[in-house]
C-alpha cells in the first residue's frame, strides 16, 4: 500500500493558503477603481500648478532674493499648508490642489498676506508656489 507523506497539518496549511489566494483574487479586479497614492512629493505636484513653467521660475528666483531663508523645497511646503493638511494634500487628485491653490490666493488677498515681486503684487502662497517651481527648474539646470 502507498503512503503519502503528507501530514494532516501539512495539508491543513496548504488548504488554508488555497483559500486566502481564492479570497483576495476579487479584490484585485478592485484594484484598478481604488485611488492610488500620488507617488511623487507634494512640493514637486504644488510646483506643477501654475500654468507658465518659465515664468513663475523668473518669479520664483526673484521672490527668493527677497526671502533667501525660504530656498527650501520642503520649508516652503512646510510653511504654504500646515502638518495636519499636508497628508490630505499628498494623497489629493490635482483638481482637488488647484482648488486648494486657489482658496489660498484669495484668502491671502483677503487678510492682505501679499508680496511685491518686480513689481507685482501676489499672495504669498502665489509667491512661494512660483520659488518652488525655480527651485525644480534650478534643480534641474
Amino acid at each position: 500500500m502507498w503512503r503519502s507523506a503528507v501530514t494532516r497539518r501539512r495539508f491543513l496549511h496548504v488548504l488554508l493558503g488555497a483559500i486566502g489566494v481564492a479570497a483576495l483574487r476579487p479584490f484585485r479586479a478592485l484594484a484598478p477603481l481604488m485611488p492610488r497614492m500620488p507617488s511623487e512629493p507634494l512640493s514637486e505636484r504644488l510646483g506643477r500648478l501654475l500654468p507658465d513653467p518659465t515664468s513663475a521660475a523668473v518669479v520664483g528666483h526673484a521672490y527668493l532674493d527677497c526671502v533667501p531663508a525660504e530656498a527650501d523645497r520642503h520649508r516652503l511646503v512646510e510653511l504654504m499648508s500646515p502638518r495636519r493638511q499636508r497628508r490630505a494634500l499628498a494623497a489629493a487628485p490635482t483638481a482637488r490642489l488647484q482648488e486648494w491653490f486657489h482658496q489660498r490666493r484669495r484668502r491671502d488677498f483677503e487678510m492682505e498676506h501679499t508680496v511685491l515681486v518686480q513689481g507685482w503684487m501676489l499672495s504669498v502662497t502665489e509667491a512661494r508656489l512660483c520659488a518652488l517651481v525655480a527651485l525644480r527648474a534650478g534643480r534641474s539646470a
